[in-house]
Formats: structure tokens, sequence, C-alpha cells
């Protein structure tokens, strides 16, 4: 039989047979850019960082911060003891310690550049000065000022002079998609009082990750002063979310168990360095890592 040739007939030919190929190539395109790596834009290379193994009684750290009048010391707190912890960065050791309360499940630590404010998980908030002799003094225990719930996260904001909690767990955000936080004013009395409140919305978290879960459950919060954004780490989600100046979700940076066991804090220093820590655990000491930007 005599084959007739037509080129009409040769381009549907070719065009159906390349359709599944081409297709499947947009599908992956478009697959890769909604659930692909949401962190081209996070300043800090989360695989470089510079590891400090930590004390044994610092097994279970939970909150960092930096205070200016101390230049060279990491605090930290960890979720038994009412201690605040003075590490020696340069020598990597503990320098000295103080005891602000009773036993108890202390989660995040921050400042305002003058006194200290320690979160318990309960919402409890005790704050204290520290002299240069290592004394505190004006200590207060802020106790059932923030709504019921568990709380993890705590940072001071220099732009509106606030200090900034938001839940981990919190009865107001059952059943709602989002997590709630609270702005706390600072009296000229050393007294706190509730301001207002926010929400990070996880529309918007999962538009930026689809594999974020249906909750969002902060460990800790920092103010990164270059930028004027906000870094929520969040253990559980294996996540570091960074919000603009309204709390509003820009991007996010995921981070996998094995590299970070349970990291509970997160501190910047004046420098821009990003500060992690993890809890350790029954045969792992507790970590601190620095992350130089890019």
């Amino acid at each position: 039989m005599r084959f007739l040739y037509n080129p009409f007939l040769l381009y549907i030919f070719i065009f159906l047979l390349g359709w599944p190929m081409f297709n499947s190539c947009a599908q992956i395109g478009s697959t890769e850019q909604q659930n692909g790596p949401t962190d081209s834009r996070f300043p800090y290379d989360l695989s470089a960082p510079k590891i400090d193994l930590l004390p044994r009684v610092l097994e279970e750290i939970s909150g960092i911060t930096f205070h200016p009048k101390f230049p060279g010391l990491l605090f930290a707190i960890e979720d038994e003891t009412g201690n605040l912890y003075a590490y020696d960065l340069e020598n990597s050791k503990i320098a000295w310690t103080v005891t602000f309360g009773k036993n108890g499940d202390y989660e995040e630590v921050t400042t305002d550049g003058d006194s200290f404010y320690v979160l318990r998980s309960d919402g409890s908030i005790f704050s204290f000065g520290l002299d240069t002799n290592r004394r505190i003094y004006g200590l207060k225990h802020h106790n059932k000022l923030l709504p019921a719930g568990e709380y993890e996260a705590l940072a001071f904001s220099p732009a509106e002079q606030k200090l900034i909690a938001v839940c981990k767990v919190c009865k107001v955000d059952r059943k709602e998609k989002r997590t709630t936080g609270y702005k706390i004013d600072i009296l000229p009395d050393d007294q706190l009082r509730l301001a207002s409140s926010f929400s990070i919305d996880m529309d918007d978290l999962q538009r930026l990750d689809r594999s974020m879960a249906k909750t969002f459950k902060p460990s800790a919060i920092a103010y990164r002063q270059l930028t004027r954004e906000w870094y929520v780490l969040s253990s559980i989600d294996r996540a570091i979310v960074v919000l603009d100046s309204t709390f509003t979700p820009k991007h996010i940076a995921r981070f996998k168990r094995k590299d970070y066991k349970q990291p509970e804090g997160i501190t910047f220093d004046s420098t821009g360095h990003l500060y992690i820590s993890s809890e350790g655990g029954d045969i792992t000491d507790g970590k601190l890592y620095k992350f130089n930007l890019k």
C-alpha cells in the first residue's frame, strides 16, 4: 500500500506525541515553585553554623538574649530552674549565674537594654535589673498578664518600645486558622500592661509553603534590627518564619530534625549574627549555633 504524505497530519502526530512530556514538565515546574525551598531569600546559611557544645547544666536551654551592658556574654535560661546564666562566648563556658525565681518551666528571656524579662510557659513574666556587680534588683512577677494559654516566645520591639509575646497554644486560637500575639506596654514604674493583640494568619504561611501544618506553634521570637523583621522559630514545625514589621509572613526557612534536635532559642548579636540554641537529651548536650550572613 502506498503511503500518502500529508504535512498537516504529521504536525498533529508530533503535537500529540510531545504533549504529555510538555505537560508533565510544566506541572513539575509549577510544583517546585509552590512547594520547593522557601529560604532562597533567607540571609543566613543554615547548613554551616559554628557550634558550641553547652555545659550539662544547659541541657534544657530554652531562651537566649544579649544585653548591651554585658559585652561578650550571651544570657540563657533553661526550663527547669529560675536561673539566668551568663555564657562567655569567647571561652565557651558559663561565666556566672544569678537566681531570679523558684524552679519552673521558663521558656524565653529578652531585654529592653535595661531590664531582663523572663517568660514562663503559663504566660507569667518576671522582670528585673542586673547591676555590674551581678546583683538582681527590682524583681517583679507579672502574673495573669496574658490570656490563658501556653507561651514560649517573647521579645522586645525597639521600634514600639513594647514587649511582644506570641502564643504557642492558646484558647483564643482554638478552631481558628491563626496564631495570636500580644503587645505589652512597659510602664515607667516597671509595671507591664497588655496593650493590643495581632495575629499570624495560617493562610499566609501556607501560601509561602504548602507543607506547613494547619497550626503554627512558635518556640521563640527575635527582632532583626538590620531589616526590621521578626524571626519566629518553631521547633515543632521545623521552621524559621520571617515576618515584616506588621507581623505579616514574608518567607520561611525549613531545617531538618537531624540537624537541630529541639531548637527553642533565637537571638541576634549587635553585628547581625544569628544564634539558635537547641536542647540536648539523655545522651547529648545542648548546643548553641552561630550563623554568619551569606
